[in-house]
């Protein structure tokens, strides 16, 4: 377990395999064509779906010294495996040896030098990667439903563009530390995911933090349920979307938070 940060709930070493959010929900939400997006790291969806959409130059932060290394083989494992391969890949929690030493000779050396500390203590992938119940819904991974390179069209148009691009920047940062470490540089879009359930803040705090990053439209919160606080964000002029659940089992609409900066 990482240190705790008093400025939020708790902090871990963790990572999740796949995002457990509808991010196919986002490109109808936001314009991510030639965008310039800041997004939380996490299992690296965030960001393979707005290049997947067409955004410009996308940026990632994240607190968890686990997250980068690990996006980093993802990137590369879409990058070189057939679709085929790439999901059998991930549903054998990144532990087949033969795919997983095709990808590793393509990670970056000073990448690779932490995956093997990682992999020391650890031995494989498994137990330090989060199973989103995405994973276990194989319809996701013939449809676009939720995470659109589960699709196998949009898998390969997601390798295409990954072979185009280099790593991006990584900011080793907790969101609360992202707006003194951006030197006043602007984008278009930040997604925080649901990086609020975990800080110590009420709406209007929170609304506060947001307004000191110069950005245009920020995806604020994504929540599985509509919950107490809900009615604060619509006060303070917050557009709330419903989209598709994650659970296909579960019909109850998920929800969007978005923040217009003017």
């Amino acid at each position: 377990m990482a240190s705790i940060d008093p400025r939020m709930r708790y902090d871990e070493k963790n990572v999740y395999a796949l995002s457990n959010e509808n991010l196919t929900s986002f490109r109808s939400i936001y314009k991510f064509d030639g965008a310039n997006v800041l997004t939380v790291l996490g299992s690296g969806d965030q960001y393979f779906a707005s290049k997947l959409f067409g955004a410009k130059r996308v940026e990632v932060f994240d607190c968890n010294p686990n997250a980068w290394p690990f996006f980093a083989f993802k990137f590369y494992a879409i990058r070189i495996l057939s679709y085929e391969e790439f999901c059998t890949l991930l549903k054998s929690h990144f532990s087949i040896p033969h795919l997983f030493a095709k990808v590793i000779k393509y990670v970056p050396h000073d990448i690779l030098v932490e995956l093997k500390k990682i992999l020391k203590d650890l031995n494989d992938f498994s137990s330090m990667l989060i199973y989103s119940p995405l994973s276990r819904y194989y319809n996701n991974f013939n449809t676009d439903r939720t995470i659109p390179y589960l699709d196998k069209k949009h898998y390969y148009i997601l390798q295409g563009i990954l072979r185009e691009s280099t790593l991006p920047r990584m900011h080793f940062k907790n969101l609360l530390d992202m707006p003194e470490s951006l030197d006043g540089a602007t984008h278009d879009i930040l997604l925080t995911s649901n990086a609020y359930k975990w800080l110590i803040m009420t709406p209007k705090e929170y609304d506060l933090f947001l307004s000191k990053f110069k950005v245009k439209v920020i995806q604020a919160h994504y929540t599985w349920h509509r919950y107490h606080e809900t009615e604060d964000f619509q006060n303070m002029d917050y557009q709330i979307d419903s989209v598709m659940p994650t659970d296909p089992y579960n019909q109850e609409e998920n929800f969007v938070f978005t923040k217009i900066q003017h």
